[in-house]
């Protein structure tokens, strides 16, 4: 399949900047569908995948089995959750610009802004936010 012969890039974002498996499903993205080859090839919808990611004990290593394809703009991109670092492909149109696609995943997630250091401003702040939180 398409999602096992794709050639995976870094992002540069790490699982605590980012959580793919909790950001795809919260009712501000669309379209996007999740994967778990290790499962089976079915892919489910939305509302499937944000019963199953509610659990806020879900563990990295049940994140790392999904793959979420979506499209933004002309693009199909996949992402997944790698040991350090969130991951993508892009399955269509080959031959694309993996800087271009970064630039575009960092926007779509709004990373320019750095969540760690929000959290951390927040909890000082909260003490209620700092015990929800773990700060």
């Amino acid at each position: 399949t398409a999602a096992s012969t794709a050639t995976w890039q870094p992002l540069g974002v790490t699982f605590q900047q980012l959580r793919i498996d909790l950001s795809l499903f919260n009712g501000q993205a669309f379209g996007w569908k999740s994967i778990n080859p290790s499962q089976s090839s079915k892919t489910s919808d939305a509302e499937d995948t944000k019963s199953k990611t509610n659990n806020s004990k879900i563990s990295r290593e049940i994140c790392k089995d999904t793959i979420y394809v979506g499209v933004i703009d002309d693009y199909v991109i996949g992402l997944k959750q790698g040991d350090n670092d969130t991951l993508f492909t892009v399955y269509c149109p080959n031959n694309t610009d993996n800087k271009k696609i970064e630039t575009m995943l960092k926007s779509y997630f709004s990373l320019e802004y750095n969540l760690t250091d929000m959290y951390q401003k927040w909890a000082e702040s909260d003490e209620r936010f700092a015990k929800v939180c773990g700060h």
